[in-house]
């Protein structure tokens, strides 16, 4: 069996360390806010703490709260796949039902973040064109940053990618570009656009990279509407999902169902902002970085 390093990360002195299968990365010292699990991504890179065999992984405090997986089972599914390139589980599983691709997903949740993150993806000369994204099928979405990877992903996805978008704001913190994706995106909590873009950017990976063994970490079959926060995502998830995987095992996208999602995105991130300003959301809970 090949060794599997998965970190989680200590933003302060007084949070509890991690428990087994993690291991505590302490990031007081350094940690950025704007930046969020952006910049732990990008240190782990730096300090040479990828693992030279076997995977990596860096796991919020949130994770078993998110994914709805116990960090053990997790571990368990990356030792049975030592195989793949990449193993993860999608915590956000109604999203290749909502959207097309992350980016139309994110746009109708935080409207402005593909132009901000098109324009930061060209100052760091990376080749994306993020609003003629692929298909992000359920196969290739990861959300929340939760996956582990070999060393020649983390190479080629933290190295080759968000190494040289970190750069770009180190090196430019008064540009108009750096300005813009750290200006606060619609949230339940200022947050800046940032890591909202910085997360997207491994499915971008992802779908496209040929040639990856992916494995996904295994969901209900009901997921999709399972883990839907509101009733308003779950009615349109459902109403959405049978053209959607026709559409997907036709190999086939039609226009009109694309209209059809960045529709109801947009809805969707409308209602989410107004019901969220009246309720607690569940993953914002006093206790759930403790």
């Amino acid at each position: 069996m090949t060794s599997l390093t998965i970190y989680e990360p200590r933003w302060l002195k007084g949070q509890r360390p991690a428990k087994p299968p993690f291991t505590t990365f302490e990031c007081a010292s350094f940690c950025c806010t704007q930046w969020r699990e952006f910049r732990l991504l990008v240190e782990i890179y730096r300090r040479g703490l990828v693992s030279s065999v076997g995977k990596t992984g860096l796991l919020s405090r949130k994770f078993e709260l998110k994914a709805r997986v116990k960090p053990d089972a997790f571990a368990q599914f990356a030792a049975d796949h030592e195989d793949a390139d990449v193993c993860m589980v999608n915590a956000f599983p109604m999203v290749p039902y909502l959207a097309h691709d992350v980016w139309m997903h994110a746009e109708g949740y935080h409207p402005g973040i593909t132009e901000r993150a098109q324009a930061w993806v060209d100052a760091a000369g990376l080749g994306f064109d993020l609003a003629s994204s692929p298909r992000h099928t359920p196969e290739v979405t990861c959300t929340c940053n939760f996956w582990v990877a070999t060393p020649a992903v983390w190479k080629a996805f933290v190295g080759g990618i968000l190494e040289p978008m970190a750069q770009y704001l180190e090196r430019h913190p008064d540009s108009s570009v750096t300005r813009r994706v750290l200006e606060i995106a619609d949230y339940l909590e200022p947050v800046p656009f940032l890591p909202f873009i910085a997360e997207r950017m491994f499915t971008t990976f992802l779908a496209s990279t040929s040639g990856l063994r992916i494995a996904q970490y295994p969901l209900s079959k009901t997921a999709a509407t399972d883990y839907c926060l509101t009733e308003f995502t779950r009615t349109a998830v459902s109403g959405l999902l049978p053209a959607v995987e026709q559409a997907d095992m036709s190999k086939a996208y039609p226009e009109y169902l694309k209209d059809q999602q960045r529709l109801i995105c947009r809805l969707a991130g409308i209602y989410s902002r107004t019901y969220y300003s009246q309720y607690q959301h569940p993953f914002s809970a006093p206790d759930a970085n403790n």
